[in-house]
């Protein structure tokens, strides 16, 4: 490992050496600084894609790679080392910018991306790193601070700008990865594309008699149009390599301009990062928005693999509650195919009573954003029968986050409804008497409550029951025969109330009646007839003679008070029948 770094290190200190040397040579007119300059461009393309682990080797190999050139040119060594050092700090300066907004690789994930790489690579890093460069050459030749700083914060700015993503792009191992996962076809189609542009640029810059450089833009474009990224990378090498040697050897459109070679030089750089800047958008947008249909395509397909084969029916919902789409397993649930369902609204599937609820249900997933919801709810089948299915549902937004509707997954869940029914029926229930328990009783005395304080109906009473000497039937004829007592006094009871009352065991002997739309009179006569049923009739007991029993009733209005108060005030009534010889009734103060 050590040496595959180290000899990368040396090739890419060579090449930096190579390339600082050309520019040098060919670029720099005046003794000053050179009009063009790609070597930081090869060693940003490299940091980008390596870890920071590595960095030092690869600085070192290019540190003495400049520093050669810079003395092959003439320059002393005292000069070169504070030169070769800042070309190294604009280097990694870059770089870290650059990876600091996520820009960690030869791929400009957006145009956010292309235009923070132009800014940070073609103007923060060369301009900052220019300022002591400026002052080391004035020191140096004595050439003007300013047009030294202007020259190389152009140079290095437009020499990166133009070679630094496709240097990135070769050093990432793209261009490897592309021809694998391309046909044939594929790679010949794009090296034609390729040598289409190589031929137009030949032939514009081949000539010094008309400006035609808006004619490499075409090929440049369609090439990006239809080979993304890989096309708008060679367009762009094919301009650097062809146009600016033809430029530096004097031919060429940018002849055409009064100015010197320098100037030239500068103008075809900004011509080359405007084509680049107008292709590699493009191109970075395109490959993005693939991967993105691509994703969603693969997503998709995995949706629908899942909801085709899963019990559950998958339901996509629009924000009116219409049916976009519904999974095919709607079949078995409610035995209607699923194309019969698309298009209609969601509301047109549920029980009559429920259909209300469901708009409202939508509202609650969409107001969650993206949490989820749960709720339960009653469909229809195809034959008119009301099942009870749970719905799993959550928000779906669009590319620009606005809600555009709602994905469900519904379960039948009647088998665990009707078990909960029974075991709900069974806590509210005296397994003895089969009359509603304590707990159902404090439950329905606290909606009388409710109804009492909203003034909703008639009056309602409450009557608290006791069976007369119960202690002593269950000491003389035992519990079982108490139970069969118990047993006949709810027989009677249910057999003489309205269904509109509520009957329920209070505890132990203990009743609890309640009574709906009725005044002090009636409550009194509904209550005497339920204490003569239960003085004229009898319980036979399995042995021994016939039971015979009383009743004695407190009675109280439901009003605004606390059912605590309501039963106290019953409770004393019935304690005043008690004390004056039972089987009476009371009413309450």
């Amino acid at each position: 490992m050590y040496r595959r770094i180290a000899l990368h290190g040396a090739l890419l200190g060579f090449g930096y050496f190579a390339l600082s040397a050309v520019v040098i040579r060919f670029a720099r007119f005046d003794g000053g600084v050179a009009f063009v300059w790609f070597a930081n461009a090869l060693l940003l393309g490299k940091l980008l894609n390596a870890p920071r682990r590595d960095w030092p080797v690869f600085l070192f190999c290019c540190f003495f790679g400049s520093m050669a050139a810079t003395i092959w040119s003439g320059l002393p060594l005292a000069s070169a080392i504070p030169l070769a050092s800042l070309l190294m700090l604009e280097a990694v300066c870059g770089t870290v910018l650059l990876q600091y907004f996520g820009i960690t690789g030869y791929n400009l994930a957006g145009l956010k991306q292309v235009w923070l790489f132009a800014l940070i690579v073609g103007v923060v890093s060369p301009a900052l790193v220019a300022i002591p460069i400026s002052v080391l050459i004035q020191g140096l030749t004595g050439a003007a601070f300013f047009d030294n700083w202007l020259r190389w914060t152009l140079a290095h700015g437009l020499g990166t700008m133009t070679l630094a993503p496709v240097v990135s792009w070769i050093f990432s191992g793209e261009i490897r990865r592309w021809f694998a996962a391309n046909s044939p076809v594929e790679r010949w189609a794009a090296m034609l594309m390729l040598s289409v542009m190589v031929a137009i640029t030949f032939g514009v810059f081949g000539q010094n008699r008309w400006p035609l450089l808006f004619l490499p833009i075409v090929p440049m474009m369609v090439a990006a149009f239809r080979f993304e990224f890989i096309g708008a990378a060679g367009s762009t090498l094919a301009l650097v390599l062809i146009g600016g040697t033809l430029t530096v050897y004097g031919d060429g459109p940018m002849q055409l301009l009064h100015a010197g070679r320098g100037e030239q030089i500068l103008f075809l750089q900004f011509y080359i990062v405007c084509c680049m800047l107008i292709a590699l958008p493009v191109a970075t947008e395109l490959q993005t928005r693939r991967h993105t249909f691509q994703k969603l395509r693969e997503s998709e397909a995995r949706f629908r693999l899942l909801a085709e084969r899963s019990i559950d029916v998958v339901l996509n919902i629009d924000r009116g509650g219409v049916i976009r789409y519904v999974s095919p397993s709607v079949q078995d649930m409610m035995g209607v195919q699923a194309d019969a369902l698309i298009g209609l609204s969601v509301s047109d599937l549920a029980e009559a009573g429920d259909g209300l609820f469901v708009p409202a249900s939508i509202e609650d997933v969409l107001a969650l954003g993206g949490m989820p919801h749960r709720t339960q709810m009653r469909l229809r089948n195809v034959a008119g029968e009301p099942f009870w299915c749970e719905a799993y549902s959550r928000a779906v937004r669009d590319e620009a986050g606005h809600l555009t509707g709602v994905v469900s997954s519904l379960r039948d869940i009647s088998q665990y409804k009707e078990i909960e029914l029974t075991l709900s029926s069974a806590a509210n229930t005296d397994i003895l008497t089969n009359l509603p328990n304590r707990r159902a009783f404090d439950e329905a005395l606290d909606r009388c409550v409710g109804d009492a304080r909203q003034r909703s109906g008639g009056y309602i009473w409450l009557a608290l029951i006791d069976l007369d000497n119960f202690k002593q039937v269950n000491d003389r004829w035992g519990h079982d025969a108490g139970d069969h007592v118990l047993r006949h006094f709810a027989d009677i009871a249910r057999g003489l109330i309205r269904p509109d009352d509520f009957l329920a065991r209070f505890g132990g002997e203990e009743f609890a009646l309640l009574l709906r739309n009725v005044d002090a009179a009636m409550v009194r006569g509904i209550c005497d007839r339920l204490r003569g049923e239960i003085e004229d009739s009898a319980v036979h007991a399995i042995s021994g003679g016939p039971i015979r029993i009383t009743m004695s009733a407190g009675i109280a209005l439901v009003d605004g008070r606390a059912p605590t108060e309501i039963l106290r005030a019953a409770d004393q009534a019935l304690y005043r029948a008690k004390r004056a010889g039972r089987n009476r009734l009371e009413l309450a103060a």
